[in-house]
């Protein structure tokens, strides 16, 4: 759509004119300032989450580049760019997602609270997960320790954080 003639006629129309295509501009900015308004408003509440969540996304690639260039010996560019642009879409997209459904959901149940703890874990232990693994590599499972890793691959397989209770004495 052409908005010139709009703002022409805003600038140098009739009353009539003005109010005419300030309305008609309004109905295509209003969408889009309110769609960026409360992207802003989310970004604003959830900082930290987008943060650490983004911090593991650069440290997995940076680990991950080490892996390939100095353990494995098998960098490939185009597969390293690849790569990390597929880790960052999925992220964003399941991140997307799971705050799709906390939008949608009812507030104050504990099956809610408890789908949104752990779609939240669960888009941040995508990529910090690979990035630990990657650590795991370099250190030849010194930092962190395999028993942990194994702990975190048992937690991405079921869903459950038993792994990391501590078993009482008897």
């Amino acid at each position: 759509m052409n908005f010139i003639p709009y703002i022409i006629a805003i600038h140098k129309g009739t009353a009539i004119a003005k109010a005419k295509a300030t309305f008609m501009l309004s109905l295509f900015a209003s969408p889009v300032v309110f769609l960026l308004d409360n992207i802003t408003n989310w970004a604003v509440t959830n900082s930290a989450y987008i943060y650490f969540t983004g911090a593991a996304i650069i440290i997995d690639h940076i680990l991950g580049t080490a892996v390939h260039l100095f353990v494995k010996k098998d960098f490939s560019a185009k597969k390293n760019i690849v790569g990390f642009l597929v880790k960052s879409a999925l992220v964003v997209a399941v991140g997307i997602l799971i705050e799709g459904f906390r939008a949608i959901g009812a507030t104050d149940t504990v099956v809610f609270d408890y789908f949104n703890m752990f779609g939240r874990l669960m888009v941040f232990v995508y990529p910090a997960g690979s990035a630990l693994m990657n650590s795991s590599i370099i250190t030849k499972g010194v930092f962190p320790p395999t028993s942990f890793m194994e702990r975190l691959t048992r937690f991405n397989k079921e869903m459950s954080l038993d792994p990391f209770k501590q078993e009482k004495p008897q």
